[in-house]
């Protein structure tokens, strides 16, 4: 259970660290008529990405559990093989990322996406907003989706993995509600701290979107070749 804990609140602080979602709550936060209101956000970003997980691993263990077996055994050293590839795909890509970033020019600037502020920010509107946005970032939330990998491959019960589910949503929300903190202490000197973390969170995640590939590729070539030989 404790690499598994680990494992999530790891990957947890990596996936935490979205500049979009960061970003779209400071303009958020500054428009709601109560200051409160931005939970509704960062509850609906929070039990999207739960349940999402949960839909996830049980919808995988649906489709695959009455054939898993049958498959394994049939193509069980092609499947590990592909794994191997997809591996050694992956290290290239995290290392194809690392020369693109050291190569590239420090007068290109990078686009980044802009949020248009909403004309009114009810609760409701807070709570789909966040709900929406999340949906949107899951199926390229490569961190979740290897720890939900982890979480399935580890055939734990279903009590284990709502409980490692929460650990890692937890951290996933807690960028969000420090900012909300944060706005609450010291409201004249939040922006120029979001715009501060804003910058910082990119570059972490430029990092990232390098170092996790090539972690996950370790990883499935690592776990394929075991397997295989």
């Amino acid at each position: 259970m404790w690499p598994l804990i680990t494992s999530g609140i790891g990957l947890g602080l990596i996936d935490s660290l979205n500049p979009f979602t960061i970003s779209a709550q400071a303009v958020l936060q500054a428009l709601v008529k109560k200051t409160h209101h931005i939970w509704y956000y960062i509850f609906g970003t929070f039990i999207s990405y739960f349940i999402g997980g949960l839909l996830v691993i049980y919808g995988m263990d649906k489709v695959f559990s009455s054939f898993y077996r049958h498959i394994m055994a049939t193509y069980s050293s092609v499947i590990f093989s592909i794994e191997i590839t997809v591996g050694i795909g992956l290290v290239f890509l995290g290392a194809f990322f690392l020369y693109k970033r050291k190569t590239a020019s420090p007068t290109i600037k990078i686009k980044e996406k802009k949020i248009t502020p909403p004309k009114s920010v009810t609760p409701s509107f807070l709570l789909i907003l966040g709900v929406s946005n999340t949906i949107g970032d899951l199926p390229t939330a490569i961190p979740y989706l290897i720890f939900i990998a982890q979480l399935v491959e580890a055939s734990i019960s279903m009590t284990s993995v709502i409980f490692l589910l929460l650990i890692y949503n937890v951290i996933y929300i807690l960028p969000l509600v420090l900012l909300f903190l944060l706005y609450l202490s010291n409201r004249n000197k939040v922006d120029e701290f979001i715009e501060k973390f804003r910058k910082k969170s990119e570059k972490i995640s430029e990092w990232a979107g390098i170092i996790v590939p090539i972690v996950a590729g370790l990883f499935l070539g690592i776990h394929g070749y075991i397997n295989l030989f």
